[in-house]
């Protein structure tokens, strides 16, 4: 009986522990802006080794969302695998932060080709999205004890009254 060789074996945490052509690690430190909102996007996603980033929107009139916390382990900048056009968002390290930037082809070629890498991507955001819907439950929970439906339906019809 002839053992089965693990030299085409492929592993998801060296895949995304190791630079090779197509996977750069890069370094933040805490403050810095990794993209920003607006910015074009650039044919790569990314997948955080150490430290944490947010994730926010900012409206036209100046105010921020927050839309997640990320910390070790999570992905995020994968709108370029659906072709979006300008980062969404803006990524800020929230402390020193080390993270393996992924090109949009390196990430195609693994994501068709190791079905472990692509079960493992799927999973994480998924669950990030979970998450974030769990916090807007929360968030419209809170929204809900403050204003009736009538005062914010009022609101919106006349914006120069006050409650």
């Amino acid at each position: 009986m002839t053992k089965k060789s693990n030299k085409g074996s492929f592993d998801p945490a060296v895949f995304l522990a190791t630079a090779k052509p197509g996977r750069s690690i890069l370094d933040w430190a805490k403050g810095d802006v990794i993209f920003s909102q607006g910015d074009p996007a650039p044919d790569a996603v990314f997948y955080i080794q150490k430290g944490t980033v947010k994730i926010a929107l900012t409206s036209e009139q100046g105010k921020e969302a927050i839309l997640g916390i990320l910390g070790e382990g999570e992905f995020f900048g994968e709108g370029c695998l659906i072709g979006e056009p300008v980062r969404l968002s803006t990524v800020t390290a929230l402390a020193n932060t080390t993270v393996m930037r992924i090109s949009k082809t390196e990430m195609v070629r693994a994501l068709h080709s190791q079905p472990t890498f692509g079960e493992l991507f799927i999973a994480r955001l998924l669950t990030r999205k979970h998450r974030m819907e769990e916090d807007l439950a929360d968030v419209k929970g809170d929204w809900q004890e403050h204003f009736s439906f009538s005062q914010i339906w009022e609101k919106s019809m006349n914006p120069n009254r006050s409650r």
